[in-house]
């Protein structure tokens, strides 16, 4: 009979409770209860047995907008779609679960809200396995895990137009989880592209997923989003493993651990032609995997706006820039530690290709580079300006256990800095200047207590460097190489 539970006691009780907490939902989600009793808007329940429907869709069919769809304990069909401003409140993850379709949900409307939910096993034959918004969409309590995508985003993906003009798309994700999906193409957790697109993750765990781009979440085509108190870890891809922000978009990172992703090309941000913003993070034991084209362990960016404050970048590794890796960019770095991250060149910091890039109360310590560069490795027409840093304690297999500088037009100005405590196996243990690049110190930077082969403090091997007063003393063998400080 229509309204009547069916089953013992125990189940009773259970649809009971489960009957009261949506109640208490619907009151959350902001329905206004009229005096008398009657409401200016319905809760449509949704359960195996007992109530008015058993499937999702056809609740969704028969709700007005404003509408709440309460879903009881059980597994439902997926391939839903929604056109209304409604909100899908489940019974909490891993009670309520929605399962199958290509994508699970498609979201078209606005504002459309979805809690207490699993969704899984959607198969997307285009963006988005579990999740596909174009609409305005806030994702609470939600774990969406099990899904691909065979384009992109493939536990959600969120776009409106490339073009500039369309109407706005926006996805809101508190808390919940994101585990286990996989794209083909970018964005294996979360993916978010389109001028109009905006993206704000909170609170979320996205872990496991798999993509080409940014195993974890990507932003792309001029997209906007933001990162607040996240974890993005353990996702693989093939060019970026963690997070990609691509081709116009803009991303700000803030509170976030990103750690222990990997991909080929760069193991844990990846920012190329964009905007990156990255606030009080810590960036930690991140791989780049190829053994020869692998940089960025922890960061690398190119032709792009990077700016890095009050970070950890710890532990990573690539080929080029274990910590930090830069190619035709404007790079300020404030207030962070770049520290115990290994690479062939740049352990710490890689520098090369028409970069700008200033260094400011930083400490780059313990790094370690195989071949050159310990703590920073400066290419071809490299610009670095540093600041009330600390070099310490890094170390070259090569030459520069603190700072390689050996590049067409290189440039290197240090003030207030200290470079002190690294060690080379060959010459520069403090600084190797190679020829066409050029390296000035100030009267308070510090040049101390470094070793080397030869040229324990500064190594001049045909570059300039002029000195300004600087200390150079406690070096071994000698301050510096081939001249006398």
């Amino acid at each position: 009979m229509a309204g009547t539970c069916v089953g013992g006691p125990s189940r009773r009780a259970a649809r009971a409770r489960w009957g009261a907490s949506a109640a208490v939902a619907a009151l959350a989600a902001g329905l206004v209860w009229a005096p008398g009793g009657a409401v200016s808007a319905s809760v449509l329940r949704v359960c195996p047995h007992g109530c008015a429907f058993t499937q999702i869709q056809p609740a969704l069919d028969a709700a007005a907008a404003g509408d709440t769809v309460a879903v009881g304990p059980g597994s439902y069909a997926g391939g839903i779609v929604i056109t209304k401003a409604v909100t899908v409140s489940g019974a909490g993850v891993g009670a309520a679960v929605i399962s199958g379709g290509g994508p699970v949900i498609t979201v078209a409307a606005g504002p459309v809200v979805l809690r207490g939910l699993t969704v899984t096993g959607g198969h997307g034959p285009g963006d988005g396995g579990g999740i596909l918004n174009s609409g305005t969409l806030t994702v609470t309590g939600v774990a969406v895990r099990g899904n691909t995508a065979a384009f992109s985003g493939g536990g959600i993906a969120s776009e409106g137009t490339y073009a500039p003009g369309g109407p706005p798309v926006s996805l809101v994700l508190r808390g919940g989880t994101i585990t286990g999906n996989t794209a083909a193409g970018d964005g294996g957790g979360l993916f978010t592209a389109g001028a109009a697109a905006q993206a704000t993750v909170r609170g979320t765990a996205i872990r496991g997923n798999t993509a080409g781009s940014g195993g974890g979440v990507a932003a792309e085509h001029s997209a906007a989003m933001r990162l607040a108190s996240a974890v993005v870890n353990a996702n693989t891809g093939m060019d970026s493993g963690g997070v990609a922000v691509l081709s116009g978009a803009s991303a700000t990172v803030s509170g976030t651990t990103v750690n222990h992703n990997s991909a080929a090309f760069t193991g844990g941000i990846d920012a190329y032609k964009a905007t990156l913003r990255i606030a009080d993070s810590v960036i930690n034991g991140n791989t780049a995997t190829d053994p020869v084209s692998g940089f960025g362990g922890g960061v690398a960016t190119a032709q792009s706006d990077v700016t890095i404050t009050g970070t950890s970048i710890s532990r990573n590794s690539a080929a080029d820039g274990g910590g930090v890796e830069a190619v035709k960019s404007g790079v300020s770095i404030t207030g962070t530690a770049i520290d115990r991250n290994s690479a062939v060149q740049g352990g710490g910091v890689a520098l090369d290709t028409r970069v700008s890039v200033t260094l400011a109360n930083d400490v780059v310590a313990g790094n370690t580079a195989s071949a050159q560069g310990g703590g920073i490795n400066l290419g071809n027409r490299a610009d670095l300006t540093m600041t009330g840093t600390s070099v310490t304690r890094n170390t070259s297999g090569g030459d520069g256990g603190g700072m390689y500088s050996e590049g067409i037009s290189a440039s290197a100005e240090l003030t207030n800095d200290s470079v002190n405590a690294n060690s080379a196996a060959r010459d520069g243990g403090g600084i190797f200047d190679g020829p066409e690049s050029s390296v000035m110190l100030d009267s308070d930077t510090s040049v101390n207590r470094n070793r080397a082969a030869a040229g324990g403090g500064i190594d001049v091997a045909s570059g300039t460097a002029a000195l300004n007063g600087a200390t150079v003393l406690h070096n071994i063998p000698d301050n510096c190489q081939p001249a006398i400080c």
